[in-house]
């Protein structure tokens, strides 16, 4: 194995698990719902989401089909390199869909994933389905730009705000709530390391 053969296992690995995103997404979660069965009680009560971490097993079994494929096609270690790859970029996907929805945003990455994915949520469920990347949007042109989001105050993310139920200041630019504030949601706090 070369350090190209090694640095392409990985970005391949990478890309083909963003475009196993948007697809699984857009035509499993919000058609057949055979892989993702509970997508739609997710956009109904996004605050309830409850991350489904794929097993370890899961992985496992991810790793060794991408290998058993790659190893006829003379790829060897690459092709371990590429499923290993694959699985963790599954299980980064998993991690930052629940990050988005519990906790603050803490970096510029942080901020665009959450305006990109809550206009998939809250304005048109068409658009926007990659969660960790916008690539696949582009090329599928069901991408679009966002800089403000009008969130029901039902379904806002109590990170959006304050112990008075007012929105907090550094999200006013970003983040409009509609609604009345009697039905915020429940404030829970989080201090876990969040994107």
């Amino acid at each position: 194995m070369t350090l190209l053969g090694l640095a392409f296992s990985i970005f391949a690995g990478i890309i083909a698990w963003t475009l196993t995103e948007y697809l699984v997404h857009r035509f499993d979660g919000h058609g057949y719902r055979m892989i993702i069965p509970n997508h739609l009680h997710h956009h109904r009560d996004p605050i309830d989401y409850q991350v489904s971490y794929t097993s370890y097993g899961a992985l496992a079994i991810f790793t060794a089909i991408w290998v058993l494929l790659g190893w006829p096609l003379g790829l060897g270690l690459n092709g371990l390199v590429f499923g290993i790859t694959f699985s963790c970029s599954l299980r980064y996907y998993e991690w930052l869909h629940d990050t988005l929805h519990d906790y603050a945003p803490r970096t510029a990455y942080g901020r665009w994933a959450r305006r990109h994915h809550f206009f998939h949520h809250f304005k048109d469920p068409n658009l926007n389905h990659g969660v960790t990347s916008p690539i696949w949007d582009i090329v599928f042109r069901t991408h679009v730009p966002v800089q403000e989001m009008m969130v029901p105050r039902k379904m806002a993310m109590p990170w959006l705000f304050d112990d008075a139920g007012e929105l907090i200041p550094a999200y006013t630019d970003t983040y409009k709530v509609r609604g009345r504030a009697s039905s915020r949601p429940e404030s829970t706090a989080h201090s876990a390391m969040s994107a």
